[in-house]
């Protein structure tokens, strides 16, 4: 959204900028203001979710509606973890409803960042047995979060495994979707997290399995899950590092390096 690229984010976000100058889509705080008419919350509560209207979080005080995906924060939850949980946690659990993962072997690629991770935990919550692919540094810790095995793509190229998994999600677009098609079962699924326009239509012409493609959309719900999943110990982020908001450039700087591992958190109050 910050580069406008691909060109055609421009048509949607604005063309010589983002129109909504202030970034930010996941918020976690207190309630310090409640209209007349709002009864789900009142003031002091401790509430995160996702921006309705897709920015605006990146703020010391953001304005919600009745259509803000939201919910309130467990006591155990600190707010730094529920700023760190709802982008990746709400992907993976509308990429992932409705699929029966009970002894299903799932493969995830970029399995080390915000949304491997939750797919990875939510998977496993489920009955699945899971191999996630990373960089050397993060084997260890991927094994740690319950991955079956893990796949280190500096030591072992993906495009040559011969084994086909129920599940096949790419959480960075780096497969060929001709070669994802190899590593799914008949009768399969593959989630396509960041696939653009190349990867929509290469997806069109295949038989074999399933292609989940597109947008996720963020509900309550979710968060309601999300809160179940993290008091029973089945779900919690990895925070590589917390920044205080006048950093914001160098929280920025580390995400775009592309070898972020989890989350960065912005810290507003610091």
């Amino acid at each position: 959204m910050r580069r406008a690229d691909p060109w055609f984010v421009r048509l949607i976000f604005g063309f010589t900028g983002p129109r909504k100058k202030i970034l930010g889509v996941v918020f976690a705080g207190e309630v310090v203001a409640a209209g007349d008419y709002v009864h789900a919350y009142q003031v002091g509560d401790r509430v995160y979710g996702m921006s309705d209207n897709f920015m605006g979080c990146h703020a010391e005080y953001v304005l919600v509606t009745d259509h803000t995906p939201m919910g309130l924060i467990p006591d155990t939850m600190t707010f730094n973890d529920a700023a760190a949980l709802p982008f990746g946690g709400t992907t993976a659990l509308h990429f992932l409803k409705g699929l029966d993962l009970q002894d299903k072997k799932v493969f995830i690629n970029g399995v080390s960042g915000s949304v491997g991770l939750c797919f990875l935990q939510i998977a496993k919550a489920r009955g699945a047995t899971v191999v996630g692919v990373t960089s050397t540094r993060n084997v260890n810790l991927i094994k740690e979060f319950g991955a079956g095995s893990v796949i280190d793509y500096t030591k072992t190229d993906i495009f040559t495994l011969d084994e086909e998994f129920d599940v096949v999600i790419d959480c960075v677009n780096k497969i060929p979707v001709p070669t994802i098609e190899r590593l799914v079962k008949k009768d399969g699924h593959i989630i396509l997290l960041s696939g653009l326009i190349k990867e929509m239509i290469q997806s069109r012409s295949l038989k074999k399995a399933k292609v989940i493609i597109g947008t996720a959309k963020v509900v309550s719900d979710q968060m309601t899950e999300i809160s179940r999943m993290y008091t029973s110990g089945s779900l919690r982020p990895v925070i590589q590092k917390v920044f205080p908001l006048s950093d914001i450039q160098d929280a920025y700087k580390l995400v775009d390096n592309g070898q972020k591992v989890g989350n960065i958190v912005l810290s507003i109050g610091q």
